[in-house]
């Protein structure tokens, strides 16, 4: 785990590099976010 979403939904890296997260209001339903950690910041963070 290196993260939570505020809501207390685990976020980690799986072994096989993709971020993933636990929703627990979708009884424990387990959702990529993004295939990779660099694809998360890539989507994430914005040049000023």
């Amino acid at each position: 785990m290196f993260a939570d979403d505020g809501a207390g939904n685990t976020i980690w890296i799986a072994g096989s590099g993709r971020v993933l997260t636990i929703d627990h209001n979708s009884n424990g339903q387990v959702r990529e976010l993004a295939p990779s950690f660099r694809a998360l910041l890539e989507e994430s963070v914005q040049e000023a």
